[in-house]
């Protein structure tokens, strides 16, 4: 039996056809698709709401997600609810799993997501890079850089800290 508080959590999540007619008998048996919340996300786009789990306050929706599916059971306080689909707002409880902090992480560097700075930084180039140096030589602020050179405030923060560009080319291995 649907509590209020889960009708109008799945209300805001987008599910796939064959399953939106048909929720309440088998919300499980869908492991394809990705079902997205449409509510308030985070930075990060994971989901945001105010349901409650424990006490009045905002909890991630995959986690909420993963209660609903497991007859009302709070994910344990050690475990995170990780993503096999790497969907920050999916909410189908078919592609979460339990992890510790560590082992989501290992996760996230094993499929390549992690250190997005540097991915993105690569995209500059060692010309772009020494540009943006040149440009604080220049006395202009980080921001005044990043609009000029078409990237964020944080790229530009990175290169100048050295975190995404170093600040010499490195020699060609013999």
């Amino acid at each position: 039996m649907r509590t209020g508080s889960e009708i109008r959590f799945w209300r805001k999540v987008t599910l796939c056809a064959h399953v939106r007619a048909r929720i309440g008998e088998h919300y499980l048996a869908c492991e394809a698709c990705c079902w997205l919340w449409q509510g308030g996300t985070d930075a990060g786009g994971y989901g945001r709401s105010r349901y409650v789990l424990r006490e009045r306050e905002e909890y991630y929706v995959h986690r909420v997600a993963w209660g609903f599916a497991h007859q009302g059971m709070n994910p344990p306080e050690d475990r995170e609810v990780a993503h096999t689909c790497d969907n920050p707002p999916c909410c189908n409880p078919s592609h979460f799993w339990l992890a510790t902090h560590q082992q989501n992480i290992q996760d996230m560097m094993d499929k390549g997501r992690g250190n997005r700075g540097h991915r993105i930084a690569k995209k500059l180039g060692w010309e772009k890079a020494a540009r943006i140096r040149e440009l604080e030589q220049a006395r202009l602020t980080q921001r005044e850089i990043a609009a000029v050179m078409g990237c964020s405030q944080v790229m530009v923060c990175h290169v100048l800290k050295g975190r995404a560009w170093p600040d010499k080319i490195p020699s060609p291995l013999p």
